[in-house]
């Protein structure tokens, strides 16, 4: 189900229906995980054909028991970025702490650099973490939220982890008894509290983008990327 064969869960925010009817555009932003092999070719050129150039980089050097280096950082045709959030490199100690730690990314220090990226790159982006579910679930979800995505819709294209990462879930849970792998393993009741808690929290998009201190133009910005043909 990943877009390149370098990864397990690459994916579209194009396709998804937002409240006043529209529909997302396909080929402006890609979601992803990392993937454990530099990017082949193929997956090279199924980017720049897209002009998916922008790379934003959301692991920190918690992620990564060697260093943070990223295979896209060195490639001529690409621009990259690195934001880490801190939040989102450790896992929660309980299923009940999912939903609070994704309000903890959503408030990271770096959410408002990584918008501002997305809203003024010349071209398509491409943002990532470790596996693709947590950070860059709630970064989705909140690009959606800008966008007026239904969340019928935000929940959907959470839970498409679940199946994009099966096999990384079996990985882990033979390999980490002790973990409760219910924690990593994406479920409908994390997306739905924690929108639950952003809107308990900052009541609307609005006060959110605010708060986080983005412009309205860029918001702006963002909501052509994906609204605007």
């Amino acid at each position: 189900m990943s877009l390149l064969e370098t990864t397990l869960n690459t994916r579209d925010l194009g396709g998804h229906k937002t409240n006043n009817g529209k529909i997302t555009i396909f080929n402006r932003i890609y979601r992803s995980d990392y993937g454990k092999e530099p990017p082949n070719n193929k997956d090279i050129q199924l980017l720049l054909s897209h002009k998916i150039n922008t790379i934003i980089d959301m692991r920190s050097i918690k992620d990564s028991t060697n260093n943070i280096k990223n295979y896209f950082e060195n490639l001529e045709d690409f621009n990259y970025y690195n934001y880490p959030i801190e939040e989102g490199s450790q896992i929660p100690k309980t299923i009940n702490d999912v939903p609070k730690s994704y309000i903890e990314i959503a408030c990271s220090k770096n959410i408002k650099n990584i918008l501002e990226t997305i809203a003024n790159s010349k071209n398509g982006i491409m943002f990532n973490c470790s596996a693709g579910t947590d950070r860059t679930g709630v970064v989705t979800a909140i690009i959606f939220m800008i966008c007026g995505v239904t969340k019928d819709e935000i929940i959907k294209d959470y839970m498409i982890s679940k199946e994009c990462l099966k096999e990384k879930f079996i990985e882990i849970k033979n390999n980490y008894p002790d973990i409760d792998i219910n924690i990593i393993i994406p479920h409908e009741t994390y997306i739905i509290n924690f929108m639950d808690l952003f809107y308990k929290r900052f009541g609307d998009i609005n006060n959110y983008i605010k708060w986080i201190g983005l412009s309205i133009n860029d918001k702006i910005k963002i909501q052509n990327k994906l609204l605007v043909e």
